[in-house]
């Protein structure tokens, strides 16, 4: 006997966060599946899409699909500002595949990114993952501060000259808003690829500095300063053993010392030292590429409302 409940408003979302914390804290999933970050989200873009929270329990597990309608699809919360998706669960997997077919009676396409290779291991059996990105990383298992520091002479050395110019690393907590800002609009000033950055919608911004003042202590914001100014900045998330950056930026007026560069040169051997794995997120930049010793590969899903609907009968098929 399955027992089901869906959220399409956010105080029906409130309704079931002691579920979504309860899977949240057994599990192993990033900031971006908490029930903060995502509740945040859903009322940052209420009128881009709504909630369709799905929360099924069966007699051998527990599972949440945090779903959400935009005109015409279904999508997952977090709008384009969630690097990572995943659904919650626990138990043998029937929880999971009823709560699909609860979204599956929606008769809407599925469509998101992106997908963590650890995640469609665990819980997107069954769906049809298509090639999207991937996230560098440093892990701390095959290196130790000392020993990236000298793999990196010419980086090592850029962060010498900034010190000498005066440069200091500032650690700020989540709390910092006025830091955040800053960061994201630099972002936003700086973007040179094809399209908008992200962080030109004032409403993304204001986001992350909600989310990260919601939970602080998960959050850090490093800066580079010179006579009291910032140079670069960085936002990372602490997430169980890993630190996440999440956005950075610089001042042009310094590009020629490649203050950016050298601020994630300085977090990631932070991060060493402290026994934390480094993750450069989305993208394979190529300043990201050259501190990077591992690929963390990202999926797309894509599903019409009939493969969705047909799909269902295939993830029983597995979870059996």
């Amino acid at each position: 006997m399955a027992w089901i409940r869906v959220a399409t408003s956010l105080p029906e979302m409130e309704v079931l966060r002691p579920y979504w914390e309860h899977l949240y804290d057994r599990g192993s999933y990033t900031i971006f599946q908490s029930y903060a970050w995502n509740r945040l989200a859903a009322e940052a873009f209420s009128d881009r899409s709504s909630p369709f929270v799905v929360v099924c329990e069966t007699g051998g597990g527990l599972a949440l699909i945090p779903g959400a309608i935009r005109p015409g699809a279904l999508t997952l919360l977090g709008e384009e500002m969630f690097d990572y998706r995943d659904a919650l669960c626990s138990g043998d997997g029937e929880a999971l595949l009823q709560a699909w077919r609860r979204v599956a009676d929606q008769r809407l396409p599925l469509a998101f990114h992106a997908v963590t290779e650890d995640a469609a291991r665990a819980n997107w059996q069954g769906f049809e993952l298509r090639p999207f990105a991937s996230a560098p990383q440093v892990h701390a298992a095959a290196a130790t501060g000392q020993d990236f520091v000298l793999g990196h002479p010419l980086l090592a050395r850029m962060a010498r000259k900034l010190r000498r110019a005066g440069a200091r690393l500032v650690k700020h907590s989540g709390d910092s808003g006025d830091v955040i800002r800053w960061i994201c609009q630099q972002k936003a000033i700086n973007h040179k690829g094809p399209g908008v950055n992200l962080f030109s919608d004032p409403r993304r911004v204001a986001l992350v500095v909600s989310a990260a003042a919601a939970d602080p202590g998960s959050c850090e914001v490093f800066t580079l300063e010179c006579g009291g100014h910032a140079i670069a900045g960085v936002v990372t998330l602490l997430d169980f053993g890993v630190r996440r950056c999440y956005t950075i930026c610089y001042d042009r007026q310094w590009q020629a010392l490649s203050p950016g560069n050298s601020l994630l040169f300085e977090v990631t051997r932070l991060s060493l030292e402290q026994d934390m794995d480094c993750d450069y997120m989305t993208g394979e930049q190529p300043y990201k590429l050259r501190l990077a010793n591992g690929l963390m590969p990202l999926y797309r899903v894509q599903a019409s409302a009939a493969q969705l609907a047909m799909r269902t009968p295939r993830l029983q098929a597995q979870a059996a």
